[in-house]
């Protein structure tokens, strides 16, 4: 059957699919119940599986994945794949539209109880707890449970959104709700050592805190807090670069399977040499002129042999330290 299976990418493929899944469904009985498999690195595949589930009359009830990324033997080598998901399915009976207005603040509430009750669960589990890929998986699986649950959308032209070239789409309603659901994912995932050291300065909410930093300094710290624990899986630097909404190729050191570190401070390019009362004031939290972004490129002075006096002083022109 290897001739009739379905290959291509972008919007053919994405037709041909919703077909192939739309004839599974009527084929099916309304308690039945489909586990698809999937592996792919994209970004935007959980927007097209979404897509392609909604469009065949399917709703996401469950997602979990397998570990894949270990150590191969013999001549296996390379970036092979980190994880396989399955996706559980059952037939969506009713026939009930769906607002964005409405249906935004659902998924962030659905997220929060989830991720909610997955942390008071992890409490006092270290060997058997939820890891930030956990967070993440739940999220997205939650937000297209969420929007596979409706028939309709209103605004959403579905016919369209499978038909429309990946390069002209644009930003979509069913992206935006997505990303919205691992943003709220991730105002959970302070790291810990931050989460004692904002709790002894007494400077408020640790989250509210959290949600300030641009995406690229969470990625870099949350990578950190990874490698300090061991953790150097590709796949999970991946998800959390997915989950940011970040080019996280370029925060990257190496990029081995088991073998992957976020980059160092004389791998990253200069920053711009600018003081801060000249940065706009709208420019002044995005990565490019971050705390985050000159403290590394101070350590990067020092790693070259600068006085620390010299490394001190590009953190006072350079941030509002």
């Amino acid at each position: 059957m290897r001739h009739r299976a379905v290959k291509g990418a972008d919007a053919p493929f994405r037709i041909a699919m919703a077909e192939c899944y739309r004839n599974l469904t009527e084929h099916m009985p309304d308690d039945g119940m489909q586990v698809l498999m999937f592996t792919h690195k994209s970004t935007d595949v959980w927007e097209d599986l979404a897509l392609i589930m909604w469009s065949a009359g399917l709703q996401v009830k469950q997602v979990w994945s397998v570990a894949t990324e270990t150590p191969g033997a013999g001549i296996r080598t390379g970036n092979y794949v980190q994880a396989t998901y399955n996706m559980e399915l059952r037939k969506r009976t009713g026939d009930q539209v769906g607002f964005v207005d409405f249906i935004t603040p659902q998924v962030k509430r659905r997220v929060t109880e989830v991720i909610t009750r997955e942390s008071q669960v992890d409490t006092g589990l270290p060997r058997c707890g939820y890891t930030d890929t956990d967070y993440l998986l739940a999220a997205q699986a939650v937000a297209a449970e969420v929007v596979t649950g409706y028939a309709r959308i209103d605004g959403v032209d579905l016919d369209a959104e499978l038909r429309t070239p990946n390069r002209e789409r644009g930003r979509s309603a069913l992206r935006t709700l997505t990303d919205n659901a691992k943003r709220t994912a991730t105002d959970f995932l302070v790291p810990p050592a931050m989460d004692r050291a904002i709790d002894r300065a007494h400077v408020g909410d640790v989250y509210q805190f959290w949600r300030q930093f641009a995406p690229e300094e969470k990625f870099l710290l949350k990578g950190l807090e990874a490698e300090a624990e061991g953790v150097f899986k590709l796949g999970t630097f991946q998800d959390l670069g997915r989950a940011y909404g970040v080019d996280y190729e370029d925060l990257l050191g190496p990029t081995r399977a088991n073998n992957t570190r976020t980059a160092l401070p004389e791998e990253l390019p200069r920053p711009d040499a600018l003081r801060f009362d000249e940065v706009p004031a709208a420019q002044r939290t995005v990565w490019r002129h971050s705390p985050l972004r000159h403290l590394y490129h101070a350590l990067r002075l020092l790693a070259e042999g600068a006085d620390p006096e010299r490394a001190v002083k590009h953190l006072v022109n350079a941030t509002d330290f």
